[in-house]
């Protein structure tokens, strides 16, 4: 082998190296995170980095855990951490590991950050996780409309200006918003977060819809979480 070539082979060698011991750094800290939100030793838990990473659900893992210290400063949950079952967390983690939308992934570190605060009053359910996995950022934003809402009768919301408006007395009641709208209300109403109105003819329709407890209890916990 000629010089340059033994050169080439151990520059090539360095950069392993370098990879090699940026995934160690990498895993050290994910050890850490999942120490902290499950209980327990590393050595218990050294092998849920292996079981569910690629190189990309690492990265977003690692936003993850960064995003989740940041949230729970913003709450102000500085106390200690009240570990979570691994049957909750390791479901919300490997979902948040393939989400690539990152105000999507935030709603798993804000559902992540109520289950470990011991002095929350709002229970982070297993199903939330799965509920998350069917929301996209429409489905995000109308649910927080519904739920913002100003009080109305029944607390009946009609939908026919959203998602730039809330409707008025002023228009006509039974408006329907835009059909990429509907399809994402009728979405919220499968999952259980919104039940439609009904109709003179015994049907249902989307043009006036109610949040349900377990829609309420979504966006406590995971997108308009109360500070402490």
């Amino acid at each position: 082998m000629s010089i340059p070539e033994i050169e080439e082979t151990a520059k090539a060698a360095q950069e392993v190296a370098k990879t090699a011991g940026k995934a160690i750094d990498a895993s050290r800290e994910l050890g850490g995170f999942f120490s902290r939100v499950f209980g327990g030793s590393l050595e218990q838990l050294a092998g849920i980095g292996e079981d569910y990473l690629t190189v990309y659900r690492r990265t977003r893992q690692l936003r993850l855990a960064k995003r989740y210290e940041e949230i729970r400063k913003e709450l102000s949950f500085d106390g200690e951490i009240k570990p979570v079952e691994l049957k909750f967390g390791l479901p919300l983690i490997a979902a948040a590991s393939i989400e690539n939308d990152d105000q999507l992934q935030d709603l798993y570190a804000r559902l992540l950050a109520t289950a470990t605060n011991p002095d929350s009053k709002i229970e982070a359910k297993r199903a939330f996780v799965s509920m998350l996995q069917d929301l996209g950022p429409l489905e995000v934003l109308l649910i927080d409309l519904i739920y913002s809402s100003p009080n109305t009768p029944a607390n009946i919301v009609r939908t026919g200006g959203f998602p730039e408006r809330y409707s008025t007395n002023l228009d006509n009641a039974n408006a329907r918003p835009s059909a990429e709208v509907e399809l994402a209300l009728w979405n919220l109403v499968r999952i259980g977060c919104i039940e439609p109105g009904g109709t003179y003819g015994g049907g249902s329709s989307i043009a006036a819809v109610t949040l349900t407890s377990l829609g309420r209890a979504l966006v406590e916990a995971a997108i308009k979480v109360p500070t402490r």
